[in-house]
């Protein structure tokens, strides 16, 4: 966390909302307590954390009933600056394209699933029952990461491992809110920050 240190801010409520942070950039946390006699508590554990974005209500289609727009990429690096920057994040593409991180597809039953397209991408299903939000999503599990199709459920969350293209791993988290016959619906978050498995 380095030896330079910065007052945040101050409160006097139990919580403390950090504001204006950028997305992909770590930063570290110490809390301590003033008593009303002015003294200052010893720090609490230093915590580092990496803020996250995420976007909410996206639509997928089934690659069977529509191409376009049947495919999803968490982060595509267009100008090759190794920064996730706007317009490069949470890209819906054509299903049968080889940049997808994943397409939907529907098999004969109906069935929808998140199937891996692109090399070094898995999928892993997040717990053993329904997640209430995203941010339940917290720390992408240690794998094997599935490179196959896995069904999609709605309130189920879902984590993805894919290649970042310079030696290190990133993960997306998926939340299924809605599944149709021919559509699903989705809340994304991708971790920027390179190697770093905090989904949160």
């Amino acid at each position: 966390c380095g030896d330079t240190w910065f007052l945040e801010g101050t409160t006097v409520s139990p919580e403390f909302i950090v504001s204006a942070l950028i997305n992909g950039v770590s930063r570290c946390f110490g809390v301590s307590a003033v008593s009303i006699e002015g003294f200052e508590s010893l720090w609490s554990p230093i915590r580092s954390d990496t803020p996250r974005p995420d976007a909410r209500n996206v639509v997928i289609y089934a690659r069977q009933v529509q191409d376009a727009g049947s495919g999803f990429r968490f982060w595509r690096d267009l100008n090759v600056n190794g920064k996730a920057e706007a317009g490069e994040l949470g890209l819906i593409l054509a299903g049968s394209s080889t940049l997808n991180d994943f397409s939907v597809e529907r098999d004969a039953g109906g069935t929808l699933s998140l199937t891996p397209v692109r090399s070094g991408t898995g999928v892993l299903r997040y717990g053993t029952a329904p997640v209430p939000d995203l941010t339940s999503i917290d720390v992408a599990p240690v794998g094997p990461y599935s490179t196959g199709g896995i069904e999609a459920l709605p309130g189920w969350g879902y984590v993805f491992e894919t290649d970042g293209g310079d030696g290190f791993n990133r993960y997306g988290a998926v939340r299924i809110t809605h599944v149709g016959q021919d559509f699903l619906i989705l809340d994304w978050s991708f971790q920027t920050d390179f190697g770093n498995p905090e989904l949160i």
